[in-house]
C-alpha cells in the first residue's frame, strides 16, 4: 500500500507547477526518486509476504527473521524518502513529518521483532536440533486448528508486537 501510495507521489511530482521557483530539476529528481522507492516498496512487501508464509508452513523462524528485516528495511525506507520529499515541498506539512517518524518507528520496531524476537527463536530451534515441516505437511499442519490454548505462557512473547500489530 504504501509503495502504490509512493507511486502516486510520483505522479503528483511531475505535475505542471514547480516546488520552489527554478525547483523543476528538484521536482523531476524527487518523482524519479519516488517512483524507485514505491517499486522497491513493492518487491520488498512480496518477498517478506512470501518469507512469512514460508515460516507459517514450514515454522522455520530463519524466514520470520527474513521477513520482518525486509518489512523493517522497507518502512525505513519509506519514513526516510518521505523525509526527504517533504523537504522539497514549500510548507512541509507537518502531517506528513509526523507520517514519516511514525513510518520510521515501525521500521525500529519490525527490526527488534526480526533480531529481539524471532533470531533469538531460529537460534535456540537450532541448539535443540528441531526438525522443520515439509511444505505438504506444513500446509495439511495450516489448515486444521489442532492446538488451541488460553495458557498466557504459550503465547506472552507475543502479546506486545501482537497487541500493537492488530490494534492499528
Amino acid at each position: 500500500q504504501m509503495g502504490l501510495q509512493l507511486r502516486r507521489v510520483a505522479n503528483c511530482l511531475r505535475g505542471p507547477h514547480s516546488l520552489r521557483p527554478g525547483g523543476a530539476g528538484l521536482r523531476a529528481e524527487a518523482a524519479a526518486r519516488a517512483e524507485v522507492v514505491g517499486s522497491a516498496a513493492i518487491v520488498l512487501a512480496c518477498i517478506a509476504e512470501c518469507c512469512s508464509w514460508t515460516n507459517l508452513i514450514t515454522e522455520n523462524n530463519l524466514f520470520a527473521v527474513f521477513e520482518q528485516a525486509l518489512w523493517a528495511v522497507l518502512f525505513v525506507l519509506i519514513g526516510g524518502h518521505t523525509l526527504r520529499v517533504v523537504q522539497s515541498w514549500p510548507q512541509r506539512p507537518t502531517s506528513y513529518m509526523i507520517f514519516a517518524v511514525i513510518v520510521l518507528g515501525m521500521g525500529l520496531e519490525q527490526a527488534f521483532e526480526a533480531f529481539g524476537l524471532y533470531l533469538p527463536r531460529y537460534l535456540a530451534d537450532q541448539a535443540h536440533g528441531v526438525r522443520y515441516e515439509g511444505f505438504s505437511s506444513g500446509l495439511s499442519r495450516l489448515a486444521s486448528c489442532a492446538n488451541v490454548s488460553q495458557d498466557i505462557h504459550d503465547w506472552s512473547s507475543d502479546a506486545p508486537w501482537m497487541t500493537g500489530y492488530f490494534s492499528l
